[in-house]
């Protein structure tokens, strides 16, 4: 087991625990100390970053701290697939030591990342700090649904925390074995279960609220996908505690959490930098724009303005709870989910959804938008409850004003949307 030549074992542990509890100076020191080294560390060891700054002209000495990120390129998937996957990872460790991170590749490009085991367990220190905020302690038992067979690769440290009662932890495929997620619930009677929202959400609906009388837990971790309006009511009928929505990813771990007072999510201001763009510069608070992600316990395979992928709403520095962590008012989908239009536009599908998201959708259990060809759209709904004629042709108009004569949009009422694979939903797919 090596824990990673760069991590500072002591310091590391102690800002994972006590990132919550600090203010916004000691944060952003922090984050520019990190910053500095990561960089420095990147440029020394890893030769894809050592050729992309070289190319871009980037000077060490001008990076002093997260106000000089915007020196730095952005990289992404593409980029690095792009060049030897031995390229990516810091001469400082050995590829065969290191845990590989798949992902699930929702954007229709999966890739490995890497990490040595102490980055690993810090990010998972990072994950359990911030649910402690929601009363989720080292003792309370967990369930986790995951998609996939998971828990059988834990390292002697973890078995014998789990011996000792610390962070005790199960683990369900419910993506493999839908049906028996519930029965696992029950049987296992955790605190709390870990699952993705619409996993949870289904299980839900398939057993009905009456059902869960019998349930222990009463608190629900979410994310992977999103948790709407809809869904949060129908989990928050039998998971009476808290429902806590979370934005995770492969490549990093936990990014940010629902606050405790409201839906908003607090960074991981701890663990990363996460920045809200449009283009090259940071939108004000209130606006969507793409996150950007910079890892400050990444050694083994540095992850420095990486394009994640993701839209999300930026929220403000701090937050009426006293946190001085950062706030992301929502994450809103995938940068991949545009529509190519007949007249050469690329549209974002929250644009078609403008028009009645959150005026006219009261009827609406979960949608998807399906571009058929270039000039066919399809809004594929399925309904919480029968729909009246006027409402399906509220949602065709909207939609096609916001399309224009580019295509024609037809409302297509079904049973049941289908999740991918991995359990995830997919907002928008194209079939060109």
């Amino acid at each position: 087991m090596r824990l990673g030549r760069r991590l500072r074992i002591p310091g590391d542990v102690r800002i994972a625990l006590a990132g919550p509890r600090l203010d916004r100076a000691q944060i952003e020191a922090f984050q520019s100390r990190r910053l500095r080294e990561i960089v420095r560390h990147a440029y020394k060891t890893v030769p894809f970053y050592r050729r992309l700054y070289d190319e871009h002209g980037v000077r060490l000495d001008d990076v002093r701290g997260v106000e000089d990120l915007a020196r730095l390129p952005m990289i992404d998937k593409p980029m690095m697939r792009a060049v030897p996957e031995a390229d990516l990872i810091s001469s400082d460790y050995s590829r065969k030591d290191l845990i590989r991170y798949r992902t699930s590749g929702s954007t229709g490009v999966p890739m490995d990342f890497y990490r040595s085991w102490g980055e690993a367990r810090l990010g998972d220190l990072v994950r359990r700090r911030m649910a402690y905020l929601h009363g989720v302690t080292a003792r309370s038992r967990m369930l986790q649904f995951t998609a996939g067979p998971s828990g059988n690769d834990e390292s002697a440290l973890q078995r014998i925390g789990r011996r000792l009662g610390w962070f005790p932890i199960e683990w369900h495929d419910a993506v493999s074995d839908p049906d028996g997620a519930f029965p696992a619930l029950k049987r296992m009677q955790p605190d709390v279960l870990r699952s993705m929202t619409s996993v949870a959400d289904r299980m839900v609906q398939s057993v009905g609220p009456d059902a869960f009388e019998s349930v222990a837990a009463k608190k629900l971790m979410v994310g992977g996908d999103r948790l709407t309006p809809a869904m949060r009511r129908r989990l928050e009928s039998v998971f009476t505690e808290a429902v806590v929505d979370a934005y995770g990813t492969y490549e990093f771990n936990l990014l940010a959490q629902q606050c405790t007072l409201g839906a908003r999510l607090h960074t991981c201001d701890h663990a990363a930098v996460v920045e809200v763009l449009n283009g090259e510069t940071p939108v004000p608070e209130g606006e969507r724009g793409e996150v950007v992600v910079t890892g400050l316990h990444s050694w083994a395979m540095p992850l420095i303005r990486y394009r994640q992928g993701d839209l999300a709403v930026r929220g403000s520095d701090g937050c009426s709870c006293g946190s001085a962590l950062g706030t992301i008012e929502s994450i809103e989908g995938r940068v991949a989910d545009f529509i190519e239009l007949n007249d050469g536009r690329r549209v974002h599908f929250f644009t078609l959804v403008d028009g009645w998201w959150g005026r006219y959708d009261d009827w609406i259990e979960r949608y998807q938008i399906v571009q058929e060809t270039k000039t066919e759209i399809c809004l594929l709904v399925q309904p919480s409850r029968p729909p009246s004629e006027g409402e399906e042709e509220i949602l065709r108009r909207t939609t096609q004003e916001a399309v224009g004569e580019a295509a024609v949009v037809r409302v297509q009422v079904v049973d049941q949307i289908a999740p991918t694979p991995m359990g995830k939903y997919r907002l928008a797919v194209s079939r060109i």
